[in-house]
């Protein structure tokens, strides 16, 4: 081995004590820090206990985890900073975005019935719940029919009903074609009727009746008739006129009836010739009856259809039947005694029989129920303005001003009768029944198909509100009864002594290297300064 050279420890005395003092500096500090977890149980030799151990930190294991428990709860995580958090936009963002996609995730679903969506546990608390919302639903409903707001409500629906019913035309409810059909109707069983074997033996037994009985009275025909019977039998008889006349053509062709036409001219002239005193028997020397009678014959047959054409001209139709009309007119004022001028009892069964017949005969007729018909429709059609009425005018004209009032009471009190009767009660809890069962069975799909996307971001911006209100209120009070500072303390105490070791280096290790370091540098400088203190000295 060969001798080191005089500068070379001269070097090193001068490079030892700065290079000795930073290596006690360094592993004076290393030393330290490794003292602060280690040893993790305290050494014995002896018996005694070595001080220093165990480390700092295992040692006051203890304190350190209530001192973090009191900076984490105290200080770190108070109910303030948490309200802090809740109020920020990044906050109330993410909030928002998670309700939105919550809410569209459960629009999405495709659910069942409501049965069907809860768990079977649940199905009980179902049942009990549609017993009590049916029961409750049961009698607030018959509750609310039992009460004063009803018969108001009903009172009040009545007379509306009825203002507006009153205002209508009766063209509106019953349109020509139904009321045509009605009065069809009315002539078809007029028909029936006067067919029927009971409706001859009750015009049997009523001619009977008012026929003696006028016969006795000595009533005029007009006041023993029915009132409206006087004035139709007069439009019947003139209503016949225009048939009759269009028969004229006919009558005249019959030879019976102009024989009877000739002889009544040729009787008219010889009475016209009587009545001429002293000259008839010069006028009747040059008349020669038989040649009249040849040339009335002879004009006749040759002016029959003019003849028939001026009687059925409308100026001589309205004149006959002014004089037909007068005439029955006159008639129906005659008393039917001096009408029938009859004393024997069996002449007058006999023309009483006669009379009955002719009568049955009459209103058996083919047209006969079609004319009483249409004098009925005409006066009906005159009454109520063809229709044009209103119906409440004509229901004044019918019952008086009083009926809508008394009609009002009346439906209302039926309508409470039965609305609020016992039958009414079971139908409307069968309703109910039916109505929950019908929404229990119902599916209910997938509910993005009815909510639109502006619902669900509105109802995820409610959903916020309310989220964020009740966060805001309820969590500072939350953070209190959790106790985060025991929480923290009894963590940090139950945590592995090596794993609290490698948290805490993980944390600081970076600064303990630089604390090394510094010691280090700090013993360097001590040494040189006690080499500038030996070169001095």
């Amino acid at each position: 081995m060969s001798q080191l050279s005089p500068e070379f420890y001269l070097w090193a005395q001068y490079a030892a004590p700065p290079l000795l003092g930073a290596f006690i500096g360094y592993l004076t500090n290393r030393i330290a820090i490794r003292m602060l977890f280690r040893p993790l149980r305290p050494w014995r030799i002896f018996g005694l206990r070595v001080p220093m151990t165990p480390g700092v930190i295992p040692a006051k294991r203890v304190q350190l985890a209530e001192n973090m428990g009191e900076v984490v709860g105290d200080h770190l995580l108070t109910s303030e900073e948490i309200g802090k958090g809740l109020r920020q936009d990044a906050f109330q963002q993410q909030l928002f975005h998670l309700l939105q996609g919550r809410v569209q995730e459960l629009l999405a679903r495709d659910f069942g019935t409501i049965r069907s969506a809860l768990p079977e546990k649940f199905h009980i608390y179902l049942n009990l719940g549609v017993i009590g919302l049916s029961w409750q639903v049961k009698n607030q409903i018959a509750a609310f029919i039992r009460s004063p707001q009803f018969d108001a409500v009903a009172k009040q629906s009545v007379e509306h009903y009825f203002d507006e019913l009153a205002e209508r035309e009766i063209g509106e409810l019953l349109p020509l074609k139904v009321r045509d059909s009605g009065y069809l109707f009315i002539e078809e069983n007029l028909e029936k009727m006067f067919s029927d074997k009971w409706a001859a033996q009750w015009l049997d037994d009523f001619l009977h009746q008012k026929f003696y009985a006028a016969m006795r009275e000595n009533r005029p025909l007009g006041e023993i008739l029915p009132a409206p019977l006087p004035s139709l039998l007069e439009e019947i008889v003139v209503a016949q006129v225009p048939s009759f006349l269009a028969g004229a053509g006919v009558i005249l062709r019959d030879k019976e009836t102009v024989d009877r036409l000739v002889a009544g001219f040729c009787a008219g002239i010889d009475s016209f010739i009587d009545s001429l005193g002293a000259a008839s028997d010069m006028v009747r020397g040059f008349l020669d009856m038989d040649l009249v009678e040849q040339k009335i014959r002879e004009y006749l047959g040759e002016k029959e259809e003019d003849i028939v054409c001026w009687l059925q001209a409308d100026e001589i139709n309205g004149k006959i039947e002014t004089l037909v009309g007068q005439c029955c007119h006159s008639l129906l004022q005659k008393p039917l005694a001096e009408i029938l001028v009859c004393e024997d009892e069996e002449k007058m069964e006999a023309l009483y029989q006669v009379l009955r017949a002719q009568i049955l005969r009459f209103f058996r007729q083919e047209k006969v129920s079609a004319l009483l018909v249409s004098v009925v429709k005409t006066n009906i059609e005159s009454q109520i303005d063809s229709g044009a009425l209103s119906v409440g005018e004509a229901a004044k004209k019918l019952f008086g001003g009083g009926i809508k009032r008394n009609s009002q009471q009346k439906v209302l009190r039926e309508l409470q009768k039965i609305i609020q009767s016992e039958e009414t009660g079971q139908a409307i809890s069968q309703l109910v029944d039916s109505l929950v069962a019908s929404l229990l069975n119902k599916k209910i799909g997938r509910l993005q198909k009815i909510v639109p996307a502006g619902v669900v971001d509105g109802v995820a911006e409610s959903l916020q509100t309310v989220v964020s209100k009740m966060l805001e209120s309820e969590v500072p009070g939350l953070v209190q009864s959790l106790g985060i500072r025991k929480i923290v303390t009894e963590k940090i105490n139950s945590l592995d002594l090596l794993r609290l070791e490698k948290l805490l280096l993980s944390i600081m290790e970076e600064q303990f290297k630089y604390i090394n370091l510094f010691g280090a540098l700090l013993g360097f400088m001590i040494g040189c300064c006690n080499l500038v203190f030996l070169l001095v000295g």
